[in-house]
């Protein structure tokens, strides 16, 4: 947007004055850097330190009703401007909630930060103060809420702690100061999400003004300023432009800002430095430029924006009310500028410049110029200057030429019909006379208006009544001649078959643009619209080229032959059909004539192509088709021709044993087909043609594999199959067996060998005792001690050959003796009874006993008796004194004599019963 600015003094002054007092930084403990406020909640986790840079922005030992601090302490400021009208609601929140914090708000709508010393009470909108260093009532939360009791509480346990809410409106700038009293480590919390009023800055920051007033001649620097705060780091010189009265841009070489050389951040008075200085008093435009980033407290960035201002540097004046001004003639430097007057502090120096900025004059008068813009500049004896409004002198008498309708038609179809139409011609001097010149100087033309020429390059020279002339041109006609045919090369392939394939290529055509083809028959049918022509039949054709202009050119006829596609001779064709469902039927015998290059295809019935010759070998059934194909792509198809199966395809199952042994018949049987012939073939030259052949007396040359041929008749149909026979060398098998000893002692060892006569490479024997196998193994003999009562010992050979016989061998059986002694033990006994059994004796038929040792124990295991002499008894006493009645438990160790007269030691124990 654009802005024009009328300068104030008063708000000049106020503008340069406003923070005249700063000499260093402001913090956010000063009211200069108050926080901007861009968001709902804050957060200070520490207290702030101290009061900033500029302590004592507040009065001490303030009262309600209009200010309730007492001055500074650990302070931290925020500001904002209202964006929408409404209720300003916060919280200040100590992280401890044993703190005591004050606040208070203050309206700079109409103030600045210096006036809140001397003016709180104008300022002051609301304030806090209220704490106690004992009651926790006045501790912790405090701020301004909807239910708040007033606007001004404390200091000191008078009031509440809450204020009621704040009703601000849009546009109005008001900061809000926070103090830890109690100055206590942990910070708070800052929330003003309750607030009706839109209190964030989403409005972008303007170029609001240029304090032009007093700027004086040669003065080098101007003050401008924004509507807030901005960044000072964006506001740099090359983000602005300055344009003077003479339309040049004044170079801007620096750009100040009072915080920002303190070291601030943020200003929104600013001071431009130029160079060169002012010295031309008239209209100025500053301009703020596209995407410089000039950016406010919360980030809103500013648009390109411009201010207008005029400057009056007490610089000559220039009255052109009686100026004289002639203009030039017929093109002439002859135009003048006259009797302008002047006035200014002397000397005055005078430079007129035209258009293009040369100096064309340096008196006030200026004479003999051509037609222009001139601008007057004056310069006075302190280097200020005045300048002129642009004056033009227009050239009066030459005739204006005008080609805006300039119209051109060349020369064309070598006709002489080119022309130049739609030139205009106007002056302030008619009439008017014309001539047009040819390259050669040659008069050619005397209207107008240029026709029925060939092609060249054309002038016009317009005179007007006072001899003035204006000249137009040169104009260029060019000759465009028929377009050129070049058909040397074309050639020409003749129809195929009646296929209408035939074609005409390699024409060219060379001319002006937009050249345009037609193809037409003899009947004057158009038949192609390019170069080339296809698929057309025989017969003759004629060539037409047009270019844009119309002009044509034709050529023709050329001649596309017809050309006869193959031919069949199928006298000596020749079908075999196929046999058994066997592929060994075939085509032959078809012979294919006409243009070289022919090609054979054959399909079957499902399109597939399955040869390339005139003839097919290996068919199975079915349809066959052949497809034969000169070098110009003409087809000829012979066929379908139907291959069909004879005879019906059959399988045999051989058969035969898997094995047999040398001497037996060796049986071979096939499935039986009707009207066939057999053929077996096999081991040791065995041939047979019967369907069953038997081998009666089969040896171990007989065994491999025997083949059956079957064939059927009348087609021959074959089928095959085989079957594997083993025989086997057939041998017997003889075994007997002896033993160490057939009679024995219980418990004697003894050792039984086998004897075999042919027991193959690994036999088996199986040792058989009482009907039961205790011994099964390669080993031909068996050993045991086991044998305690009579027992028949015998020995089976298993032998793995599947011809040894028998199988298994069974040897002779062994009987053996055990010699057993038998000892009678009573059960009880009655001693002193009269009716026998009165002691407790063994009773024994062995012949000898080797050796003998009995044990008595009472039922506590103690030993009460003991004889070595297989005589003795026990006669119930114990030491000579009746045992009594009861159950006595017994051992007896004994000895007999082997065959070599060696003991064998026995044991034996048992219960027995002492009855009285």
């Amino acid at each position: 947007m654009k802005r024009e600015f009328i300068p104030v003094f008063l708000l000049l002054i106020t503008i340069l004055t406003t923070k005249s007092v700063y000499s260093q930084a402001p913090t956010t403990g000063d009211c200069e850097g108050a926080i901007p406020v861009c968001q709902d909640y804050y957060f200070q986790p520490n207290t702030a330190d101290g009061e900033g840079n500029y302590p004592n922005e507040i009065q001490g030992q303030q009262q309600c009703p209009y200010n309730c601090l007492w001055g500074e302490r650990n302070s931290t400021w925020y500001r904002f401007t209202v964006q929408t009208s409404g209720m300003l609601r916060f919280t200040i929140s100590p992280v401890d909630q044993t703190d005591d914090y004050d606040w208070a708000v203050y309206n700079l709508t109409t103030y600045d930060c210096d006036d809140i010393y001397n003016n709180a009470p104008q300022m002051v909108v609301s304030c806090n103060s209220v704490g106690s260093n004992s009651n926790p009532n006045w501790w912790g939360d405090t701020g301004a809420a909807e239910d708040g009791l007033s606007d001004c509480s404390g200091p000191g346990e008078s009031g509440s702690k809450w204020n009621i809410e704040i009703p601000v409106n849009q546009g109005e700038t008001y900061v809000l100061y926070v103090s830890d009293w109690s100055q206590t480590p942990p910070g708070y919390s800052l929330d003003f999400s309750e607030s009706t009023a839109q209190i964030y800055d989403n409005t972008r920051p303007e170029l609001q003004g240029v304090l032009s007033g007093g700027i004086v001649c040669n003065d080098n620097t101007f003050a401008f300023y924004f509507s807030e705060d901005v960044s000072c780091s964006t506001v740099l010189p090359n983000a602005f432009e300055l344009v003077g009265p003479d339309g040049n841009l004044i170079p801007i070489t620096d750009i100040t800002g009072e915080s920002c050389e303190i070291g601030g951040n943020w200003e929104k008075n600013f001071v431009a430095t130029i160079d060169p200085a002012f010295t031309l008093s008239g209209p100025y435009v500053f301009r703020l430029l596209a995407f410089t980033g000039v950016s406010d407290q919360c980030g809103n960035t500013a648009l390109p924006d411009s201010v207008n201002f005029t400057l009056n540097l007490n610089a000559p004046e220039i009255d052109d009310t009686d100026m004289d001004l002639k203009n030039s003639s017929c093109g002439e430097a002859n135009g003048y500028i006259q009797d302008i007057d002047v006035s200014g502090n002397d000397p005055l120096t005078y430079e007129w410049k035209n258009a293009s900025g040369d100096v064309v004059g340096t008196d006030v008068d200026l004479i003999d110029v051509p037609a222009g813009l001139y601008t007057l500049i004056v310069t006075d004896d302190q280097g200020c200057q005045a300048l002129s409004p642009e004056y033009q002198i227009i050239d009066e008498g030459a005739p204006d030429i005008d080609e805006s309708g300039l119209s051109k038609t060349d020369n064309t179809c070598g006709n002489i019909n080119g022309s130049i139409t739609g030139i205009t011609v106007d002056g302030m001097a008619p009439p008017f006379t014309y001539e047009w010149r040819d390259q050669n100087d040659n008069v050619v033309g005397t209207s107008l208006d240029l026709t029925g020429v060939s092609g060249g390059s054309y002038t016009l020279y317009v005179r007007d009544a006072n001899d003035c002339q204006a000249i137009a041109g040169p104009f260029s006609i060019a000759d465009k001649p028929s377009p050129t045919i070049i058909d040397e090369d074309v050639f020409t392939v003749g129809e195929n078959c009646g296929m209408s394939n035939g074609l005409i290529e390699n024409m060219d055509v060379v001319g002006q643009p937009g050249l345009q083809f037609r193809w037409y028959n003899q009947a004057g049918d158009t038949i192609g619209s390019t170069l080339d022509l296809f698929d057309i039949p025989a017969g003759d054709y004629y060539f037409l080229a047009r270019d844009e202009n119309g002009c044509v050119s034709e050529s023709g006829p050329f001649t596309v032959a017809a050309i006869e596609g193959p031919q069949f001779d199928l006298s000596q064709l020749d079908i075999k059909q196929a046999n058994c469902g066997r592929s060994d039927g075939y085509i032959h015998g078809i012979e294919a004539s006409g243009n070289s290059g022919l090609s054979y295809v054959w399909e079957d019935g499902d399109g597939n192509v399955i040869g390339d010759t005139s003839f097919l070998d290996n068919l199975a059934p079915g349809e066959y088709t052949l497809i034969v194909t000169d070098a110009a792509g003409c087809e000829n198809i012979a066929g379908p021709y139907e291959i069909v199966n004879q005879g019906e395809p059959f399988t045999v199952n051989a058969a035969g044993p898997e094995y047999i042994c040398s001497g037996e018949a060796l049986q071979l049987t096939v499935d039986e087909i009707e009207n066939a012939d057999y053929q077996w073939t096999g081991p040791d030259g065995f041939s047979s043609d019967e369907q069953n052949p038997v081998i009666p007396d089969a040896q171990t040359t007989a065994s491999g594999t025997y083949t059956v041929d079957v064939t059927s008749n009348p087609y021959g149909c074959e089928a095959q199959s085989s079957v594997d026979v083993e025989v086997y060398q057939t041998y017997d098998v003889e075994l007997d067996i002896s033993s160490t000893d057939t009679i024995i002692f219980p418990g004697q060892e003894v050792t039984f060998t086998a004897h075999a006569q042919n027991p193959g490479d690994s036999p088996v024997f199986e040792w058989i005792v009482a009907g039961e196998v205790w011994q099964s193994g390669s080993d031909s003999t068996f050993t045991t001690e086991n044998i305690n009562t009579d027992m028949t010992v015998v020995c089976q050979l298993l032998a793995e050959e599947i011809c040894a016989f028998p199988k298994p061998a069974v040897s002779n059986s062994l009987d053996i003796i055990a010699l057993v002694v038998n000892l009678y033990v009573p059960n009880a006994f009655r001693p002193g009874s009269v009716h026998g059994n009165d002691e407790f004796k063994v009773s024994s038929i062995a012949s000898e006993v080797a050796e003998f040792n009995m044990k008595i124990f009472d039922r506590w295991g103690k030993l009460i008796f003991e004889s070595d002499d297989v005589t003795q008894g026990w006669d119930g006493t114990i030491n000579g004194e009746p045992a009594p009645r009861g159950v006595y438990i017994w051992m007896i160790d004994y000895a007999l004599f082997d065959k070599n007269n060696q003991p064998l030691i026995h044991n034996q124990k048992g219960m027995v019963t002492l009855v009285r």
